[in-house]
């Protein structure tokens, strides 16, 4: 199974991948911002963000490995496997660096 990131319109035609399909990316996690898709990568686990409304190549946001993102109406917060959350501002910058620890 491949795991891609498409877009298609809303009549169903116009199919473009956005992200994957190749050896080197597959797609576990993805969430789209202000026009941006951020992605976990399912071979490195990093999170990378890619500009789908230009032909840029994806950069990697933090090569920490990841489990989940959550768009919320002020950016992203992001799971680690450690349990720890991290939050990237809608601008795609990490404002702080340590860890905001969950509540469960």
């Amino acid at each position: 199974m491949e795991r891609v990131v498409t877009r298609v319109r809303l009549d169903g035609t116009g199919e473009e991948r956005i992200v994957g399909g190749d050896e080197l990316i597959g797609v576990k996690n993805f969430t789209v911002q202000n026009g941006v898709v951020y992605y976990v990568n399912l071979y490195d686990m990093g999170l990378y963000k890619r500009n789908i409304e230009d032909e840029s190549v994806a950069t990697l946001v933090t090569n920490k490995q990841k489990k989940s993102i959550y768009t919320t109406t002020n950016g992203l917060y992001v799971l680690s496997y450690e349990g720890d959350w991290y939050f990237i501002d809608k601008d795609g910058k990490i404002p702080f660096s340590k860890p905001a620890r969950s509540v469960q």
